[in-house]
């Protein structure tokens, strides 16, 4: 298509609809944010994460058991799990059921 054939309300339309799509695609990018894991805390049965992007009903597990969470906010997670024999154990958090992030390095239990 030769540019200079295209009238001005053409231009401003085809502007119009790159700026939405665009805007579009940053409100979508920002809805997706995954989990980050930054740091673990655990005093008896009281399992304290702290991190970005934990969205509104976030679930952890500690291996394959889902902790019961007692409080969550988007930086926070205080969950309760069973007592844990001595071992490593991956810990994972997902977001509202859906994106996964897990901890760059496995949970110790001494």
């Amino acid at each position: 298509m030769n540019l200079r054939s295209v009238t001005p309300h053409r231009k401003l339309g085809l502007a119009l609809a790159a700026c939405l799509m665009a805007l579009t695609f940053t409100a979508r990018t920002q809805a997706l944010a995954v989990p980050h894991i930054g740091s673990v805390a655990i005093v008896g049965t009281t399992v304290t994460i702290t991190g970005q992007h934990f969205g509104a009903a976030p679930t952890v597990k500690i291996g394959e058991s889902a902790l019961t969470i007692d409080r969550s906010s988007d930086t926070e997670i205080v969950a309760v799990t069973d007592a844990l024999s001595p071992g490593v154990y991956p810990l994972t958090v997902s977001r509202d059921g859906t994106d996964e992030g897990t901890a760059r390095s496995a949970l110790v239990v001494q």
